[in-house]
């Protein structure tokens, strides 16, 4: 499944792809779960709504069928709160969970217990996840504390006024301007960099 992401890992992975609207963060989501449904994996993605063209087609299905899900199938589950990204979580093991564009059911001001716990055994239920947002302080602050690696395209955050957030603010900041520049320079709004995030 590229850098970070393979059926075989040993340990699952959390990545998050942050960027503004039309740089390519669901595409990118898409193709990496095509890889993974190919190696045999299952997967579920939680759009951003119905309406979402990049996922659109794929079968809903209800979380308490997830368990189910065969090797090699995408289903969707709708989510509109955080309380239905937690049922949804409870369901999941040994999976990819695709979130995309997280603002409808995930807010920034914090996760809930039930949220969080699902974040902290991810490890050991083998279930890897990729988190899309238009930015960086777009999720909680603890999200970070489960964040394995992320994929920074351009986007417009003041991560100053974040700071408490990330454990090497600098780095972040860097990164982030030499995406901006190059994504500007090169007109190329889907460049995007990965970066492996300290735990």
């Amino acid at each position: 499944m590229g850098i970070g992401f393979s059926i075989d890992d040993e340990e699952a992975k959390i990545a998050l792809f942050a960027g503004v609207r039309k740089t390519g963060k669901s595409t990118k989501q898409k193709e990496l779960t095509m890889a993974w449904l190919k190696s045999g994996g299952r997967a579920v993605v939680i759009p951003s709504s119905k309406y979402e063209r990049t996922f659109r087609s794929v079968p809903r299905i209800k979380p308490e069928n997830i368990p189910s899900l065969p090797p090699g199938k995408l289903a969707a589950i709708d989510c509109t709160d955080q309380h239905e990204f937690g049922e949804v979580l409870k369901y999941c093991d040994d999976i990819l969970i695709v979130c995309d564009d997280i603002k409808g059911y995930l807010p920034s001001n914090g996760l809930t217990k039930e949220v969080r716990n699902a974040f902290i055994s991810s490890r050991h239920r083998n279930v890897n996840m990729t988190i899309a947002m238009h930015g960086l302080t777009h999720a909680p602050p603890e999200f970070y504390d489960f964040v394995n690696l992320i994929f920074l395209f351009r986007t417009k955050d003041n991560l100053n006024r974040h700071r408490d957030k990330f454990q090497d603010l600098e780095k972040m900041i860097e990164v982030q301007r030499q995406v901006n520049e190059i994504a500007h320079q090169e007109k190329n709004k889907y460049y995007f960099k990965i970066i492996e995030y300290a735990e």
